[in-house]
Formats: structure tokens, sequence, C-alpha cells
């Protein structure tokens, strides 16, 4: 099988660095993006086996339309190339099973969409239920009496919007992804046009797969799981704890737990947090 892995990263060299030796093997495409605010220099990465792309084109802001970007970007220069999976994870994800069962585990679900979906009453929330025009602005400001007085004309034109009845519905879930070539391919066809849609929401980037497989595809794609509860992502065969953190950070004392897991990834792992961890599973992976 081949595989590209989309990696969205900003921080963390040695961590990043460890990834992409995790990643390394000659089946692997890897395409990362290193935020263009980010001090990491772009020449200190390379592979022996699999091919890595490095690019630094966005500046990448939390819950902005430019993160929805950069995601779009890196599936776009990635299916220049056939793919059976294309895995969008970040900097902070690292795998947890070897690459060959993470190669058995795909053949064995071989077509099958690994996407997460929330509730459609979760998908009702303010942050993509309304316009939020003046989000890019608050995004990028640093000074904190402008920030408070943007955030308050904001929520003016909320309550514009509120009373007007103004609503929009959109789907949404977390951003992380493992599809078919052929359904990215038709959504980077189609992106322009979905982008438009979930724009002047906060953290598109959690609604625009979501929203173009429920409300645009045309293929007939089958979903590895649909989500159970809160909290569940089986769905993108993931490791993501929300309930200790936002999300928690996994620590040594995870490690058992991590390795006999049935996923095939999990987030969130942080250097400064605890480096043991990421080495312990690193070599056990390799």
């Amino acid at each position: 099988m081949k595989f590209a892995y989309l990696i969205m990263a900003h921080d963390n060299e040695e961590q990043l660095r460890l990834l992409i030796e995790a990643l390394d093997y000659p089946e692997n495409d890897i395409y990362l993006h290193i935020d263009k605010k980010s001090s990491i220099r772009k020449i200190q990465f390379e592979t022996k086996n699999a091919q890595l792309k490095v690019y630094s084109r966005y500046a990448v802001y939390w819950g902005d339309l430019s993160q929805t970007r950069c995601q779009v970007f890196l599936l776009t220069e990635a299916i220049k190339e056939k793919h059976d999976y294309y895995h969008l994870i970040s900097g902070h994800d690292f795998p947890i099973k070897s690459h060959n069962q993470i190669i058995q585990f795909f053949q064995e679900n071989y077509g099958k969409q690994f996407i997460h979906f929330e509730s459609n009453d979760y998908c009702m929330k303010e942050t993509c239920r309304y316009y939020h025009f003046l989000a890019p602005v608050i995004s990028r400001c640093n000074i904190s009496f402008l920030k408070n007085r943007i955030s308050s004309i904001e929520n003016h034109i909320l309550d514009i919007q509120k009373r007007k009845g103004v609503t929009r519905s959109l789907y949404c879930g977390a951003n992380w992804y493992s599809i078919t070539h052929d359904l990215a391919e038709e959504f980077c066809i189609h992106s322009k046009e979905i982008l438009r849609k979930v724009r002047w929401t906060i953290s598109s980037d959690e609604y625009v797969l979501q929203t173009f497989y429920k409300t645009m595809a045309k293929g007939n794609y089958e979903l590895f799981a649909e989500t159970k509860e809160p909290g569940d992502y089986k769905s993108i065969t993931r490791e993501i704890d929300w309930h200790r953190g936002s999300p928690y950070v996994w620590k040594n004392e995870d490690f058992d737990f991590l390795i006999n897991s049935e996923r095939m990834f999990a987030r969130k792992f942080d250097q400064r947090t605890d480096a043991q961890i990421i080495t312990r599973i690193a070599e056990v992976v390799k």
C-alpha cells in the first residue's frame, strides 16, 4: 500500500524529527507543512526511505481559515501522486503501531473512510451556526484592549443574527482523518466551493470534510465506524482523550494503555510535558 502523511507542525523540533523517523518507509510519502511563524527551518529534516516534501506556505492561526487552507493545500499536493490512503496528522501526533501493523490494518479495511462526526446537536453550536465575520481579525490581534473591543463588536453582530433568525447547517467533527484517493480527489476538485461554504466559522477545519462528505460527495464512500458517543475516536482509529485535557497530553504512565490500544495513532504528545513517552513509543513502533 502507498500512504501519504500530511503533517501540520509548528514547534518541538526534536519531537517532529522522531515522528518523521517513525514514518520513514518506502511505502510512505510525507508532506510536511511548517507554520510560517515557526522558528523551525525546513532544511533540518530528511528521510532515508520515504519521500519527504516540506512546505512553509501559511502562517497558521488556531480556529482560523488559514488552518483549513493549509490542510487543503497539503491534500492537493499529495493527490498529485496516487496513494491508497491520506492521513492527516499534526506534529503532536504519533503512530502507536508499527508500520507493518498500520499497513495490515488499512488493507483489512481497504476502501473505508476514517472520518469523525459529532452529533447534529453539537454541530448547531454558535461557532458554526452563525457567521463570524471578525474571527480572522480576533485570531491575529495581540493587543488585549483592541481584541476585547473587536470581540464586543463580533458579539453584537451575532446578536443581530440571532434576532433575525440567520442560521446555517454544517456537519462537524475532528479534523484528523484517513481517506482514500477517490474521496481525496473529489474533495480537492470542489475545495474552493466547500471552503466558501465553511468560511466565517470558527474552527472551519472541523467542518470542511464532514460537510463535503454529507452534502457534496457523489461517490459511494463507506465509513469505517460511526461515532457512538462524545469523545469516541474509533472512527478515525486515533486515541484522543478530551476528558482529562484539551486534549490530554499523554505521559509515560500511559505507555501500556497506548501500546495495547487497537487504534493506529494517538494525540496529543508534547516533549515539554513528557519526552520519555515519545521516545519509548518510537522504539517500539520502529
